[in-house]
């Protein structure tokens, strides 16, 4: 093993004890109400995020676990700027929430509390920058997303446009950093995305239309029926 990776590679197996056991899982799965699953939660690593008091606060809790999650992973990473992988699903995600939050007639404060503070971008400055529209000074991909949806009218084609502009983002950099790792990391995640897509589209029959990304190993033909996508994974 490359020397620069031992450290980081001793620290995430230091970290694994911090992750859900499977006797966790079955308490959180088996959980009869909300009640009963915030007490579980309460024993795992959520515990010194979640407030006793306020048991309506966890979505708060999730968002200060992952921005400490984030810090920790961008400290013991070699290639912190390659990490921008995981961290632009969030700013799409942001975006999305600040126009959808924009058209409702939500204030900032009610906006910014929506959003994660995990992204490659801070949160207040994606603002400022959706206000005035000069997204130029930003990742490419959330201007194209910008352009894209401020006409739409419809909320899930919103979701579709910044889908595509995140996924076509990540597969840039991909190509551009000529890493076969982070290559099959982003075919991957596609991979997960279309079929999660395409078996949830299957489960609604009231739904119409494909939404396939491209850039993953299986194709479009493979999301066509629940056999198919079984097929194509078992092969």
């Amino acid at each position: 093993m490359d020397t620069k990776y031992i450290y980081s590679s001793n620290r995430v197996k230091a970290m694994e004890h911090t992750l859900l056991t499977d006797s966790q899982i079955d308490r959180l799965l088996s959980a009869k109400g909300y009640s009963q699953a915030f007490v579980s939660l309460n024993d795992t690593f959520l515990s010194p995020y979640i407030s006793t008091e306020d048991k309506t606060n966890l979505p708060k809790a999730l968002r200060e676990s992952l921005i400490d999650t984030k810090k920790e992973i961008s400290f013991i990473s070699q290639d912190p700027k390659l990490l921008d992988i995981l961290w632009l699903r969030y700013d799409f995600h942001n975006l999305k929430t600040i126009i959808k939050g924009t058209r409702a007639g939500l204030s900032e404060d009610e906006i910014i509390s929506k959003c994660y503070g995990i992204g490659s971008i801070e949160v207040d400055n994606l603002y400022k920058v959706f206000r005035s529209e000069h997204f130029e000074t930003l990742e490419s991909g959330l201007g194209y997303a910008y352009e894209n949806s401020k006409n739409l009218s419809e909320s899930y084609e919103i979701d579709i446009v910044m889908h595509k502009a995140y996924f076509r983002t990540i597969k840039r950099i991909a190509d551009i950093s000529q890493d076969l790792f982070l290559h099959r990391l982003v075919s991957m995640l596609i991979d997960l995305f279309n079929i999660k897509t395409s078996l949830r589209i299957l489960s609604m029959p009231n739904i119409n239309g494909q939404l396939f990304i491209r850039g993953g190993n299986l194709r479009e033909e493979n999301m066509r029926s629940e056999e198919s996508i079984f097929t194509a994974l078992n092969g």
